[in-house]
């Protein structure tokens, strides 16, 4: 019986995680762009205009989740530090310095998805090259717009999309559907 009810309830989480997955996840960011006209004597003049962005991110395919775990390894704190300092603040303060850019570009590169790509021919096939104008563009705005309370809330819902358990299930069942797996010298037996 028992049995059942944890079974029911891992079912209905996976119902959950799959349904967030995919409806996606939408944010909105204030973004200033300027509107340009011409005045009487042909000046540019720029006005200033405030715009709301509405940012979706969605299931990302193994290309775009190779970028985001090129960025996520280069995070690193060090929890003995932290836990041996007398000055935890500083050492946030560090790590604020050397991470906040690149939470932003973790997350641009989630909002831009495929569109992080630009395909071009090469000899009858196809080439990709990162745009990286659009990728600082985006990481530029996060980095000005985005608080740090936001941003924990948009990196676990972006863990949570990267649907890094499916990623981990096939990776096993790529494992143990081997035939030619190695036997070691030292698990034989003589």
């Amino acid at each position: 019986m028992e049995k059942e009810k944890e079974n029911e309830k891992l079912i209905q989480e996976r119902n959950e995680l799959n349904l967030l997955i995919g409806n996606g996840i939408k944010f909105d960011v204030k973004d200033v762009t300027f509107d340009v006209r011409r005045n009487w004597y042909g000046r540019k003049i720029y006005t200033p205009v405030e715009r709301t962005r509405h940012i979706e991110i969605y299931e990302p395919t193994l290309s775009v989740l190779d970028r985001m775990s090129a960025e996520w390894v280069e995070i690193s704190i060090d929890e003995q530090a932290l836990k041996e300092s007398n000055d935890a603040l500083q050492i946030a303060r560090t790590l604020v310095a050397n991470h906040a850019e690149r939470c932003a570009r973790i997350i641009a590169i989630a909002a831009l998805g495929e569109d992080i790509w630009i395909a071009y021919p090469v000899g009858g096939t196809t080439r990709y090259q990162e745009d990286t104008g659009k990728l600082e563009d985006l990481t530029t705005l996060f980095l000005h717009t985005i608080k740090p309370s936001q941003l924990a809330k948009i990196f676990v819902q972006v863990n949570l999309i990267c649907n890094l358990g499916d990623f981990m299930d096939a990776i096993r069942l790529m494992l143990a559907g081997r035939t030619t797996m190695p036997i070691r010298m030292a698990e034989q037996k003589v």
